[in-house]
């Protein structure tokens, strides 16, 4: 008998509301750490989307405190709703190693990154995941000779695309290489290229080499990485994919003016 259930008693009743005993309820769950209670809390957090949940499923503490206990015992990766629909290769490489969806409300989700389990390691949401993932991550690089004719045809035009460019936006590049597998993105999504600046290389998904415009456009985009020193988004490489593009368009303007097209900008 705590203070609040005995003042809720202390009238001429047959009976209380819960909230004369939500806090007792919610310390017993709170207690446990058990896999067996965290696995009926997990499975109601499953109705949050059709507002189905028991009510001790609304309560915020008793949510974490069994995606604590769930990270602890099992090999699973929490994700919103719009992560599972849209998580695309991240989710299937999580299935893949072995991973338990456990699909929990966006107001959960926010609060996982910062939390650890009751074993003490990081709790596994999509960015935990992904990092793992990135960091275990090996390329599986496809030597040049074992491309198709096509794809080395392909591949051929950079010599091309280089020339183009000034030497100070491609000094730093010293390789290019071709992989089938890639590392994910933030949506979950194998990257179509990689600059790597620790090892001024350019890794680009085979894919690319199946016609110059994907190819010649990954390449830009991770050359643009290159001599920017900057991430997607930024005004940065902004700037410096813009630069590119008036490059690439010039030249272009220049072939065409064999044909008298030139004259028209002099």
């Amino acid at each position: 008998m705590n203070a609040a259930l005995r003042k809720a008693l202390n009238r001429e009743r047959t009976n209380v509301g819960r909230s004369a005993y939500t806090d007792r309820v919610k310390s017993i769950l709170l207690d446990c750490s058990s896999p067996l209670v965290a696995d009926e809390l997990a499975a109601d957090l499953k109705n949050f989307e059709t507002s189905h949940l028991h009510d001790e499923l609304l309560w915020t503490d008793v949510q974490l405190h069994a995606c604590k206990i769930l990270n602890a015992n099992e090999k699973v990766i929490f994700l919103t709703p719009d992560q599972l629909r849209n998580g695309g290769a991240l989710v299937t490489h999580a299935q893949n190693d072995g991973h338990r969806i456990v699909v929990v409300p966006d107001s959960i989700a926010n609060r996982l990154g910062n939390l650890q389990d009751t074993q003490g390691q990081p709790i596994r949401d999509s960015s935990g995941y992904r990092a793992e993932f990135n960091n275990s991550f090996e390329f599986n690089i496809v030597p040049l000779n074992q491309l198709s004719e096509t794809e080395q045809k392909v591949f051929a035009a950079k010599d091309m695309i280089f020339n183009w460019l000034r030497k100070s936006q491609i000094q730093n590049i010293k390789e290019i290489r071709i992989s089938e597998t890639m590392r994910v993105d933030y949506e979950g999504n194998e990257v179509l290229g990689l600059w790597e600046p620790l090892d001024q290389r350019i890794t680009i998904k085979r894919s690319q080499l199946g016609n110059i415009v994907d190819f010649a456009g990954t390449l830009l985009h991770e050359v643009t990485h290159a001599f920017t020193n900057a991430d997607d988004e930024t005004m940065e490489f902004e700037h410096g994919l813009t630069e590119l593009l008036g490059q690439v368009a010039s030249c272009a303007f220049k072939k065409e003016s064999k044909k008298g097209f030139w004259d028209l900008f002099r």
